[in-house]
């Protein structure tokens, strides 16, 4: 019985001794093989645009934070077309929105989400910079005085929107900053070598 032990043992020791030479060979036929995997490179900045902020309302300021929260950082495809409306969608006061002073036809009156038209201005004079196609813009009835007359992007939400092609063969992304003072919009271009 005890022979048979020994003789059990030895058959099971010599099959793991081949299984691991097997694992040795084919570990030392295996070619490692180099692939370019495309690392990504900080995105560069094709178009940046600041306005300074005239009327610090809490209520206006509240808004422009709202909405440049969920502009920065989004991407636009090559071919591909961005929309302000879209992309924002309908400010409420469910989303956050405050009651905050808007023009209309010269007149000064309170709406939710008032103050927006500085984001929307600030980034179309950034997407202008960089070159993007400008697909639809509006000027204010009156002006204001954030931005030079003509270079303004009124948007009211279902009436006026704010929309721009990305011209170029790469993404881009959309840099959105309200801080201190100022609105500062930037344009990145997305790039990856291989």
């Amino acid at each position: 019985m005890k022979y048979i032990w020994i003789l059990a043992l030895l058959v099971l020791l010599c099959g793991c001794q081949g299984q691991r030479q097997a694992q040795r060979q084919e570990a030392s036929t295996t070619i490692p093989t180099e692939t370019a995997t495309p690392t990504a490179v900080p995105p560069s900045p094709i178009g940046m645009f600041v306005t300074d902020i005239l009327d610090t309302d809490e209520e206006r300021v509240n808004n422009l934070k709202l909405c440049a929260g969920v502009l920065d950082g989004v991407q636009v495809e090559p071919g591909a077309e961005f929309s302000f409306n879209g992309t924002v969608g309908q400010r409420t006061a469910e989303k956050g929105y405050e009651k905050a002073r808007i023009l209309v036809e010269g007149h000064r009156e309170y709406a939710i989400g008032g103050g927006i038209c500085q984001i929307s201005s600030t980034l179309y004079n950034a997407a202008a910079e960089a070159g993007m196609e400008i697909l639809e813009r509006h000027n204010h009835t009156n002006e204001v005085h954030y931005v030079e007359i003509g270079k303004d992007a009124a948007v009211s939400y279902g009436e006026q929107d704010f929309r721009f092609r990305n011209v170029l063969e790469v993404p881009i992304t959309i840099g959105i900053v309200v801080e201190n003072t100022q609105v500062k919009a930037t344009i990145y271009k997305n790039v990856t070598k291989m």
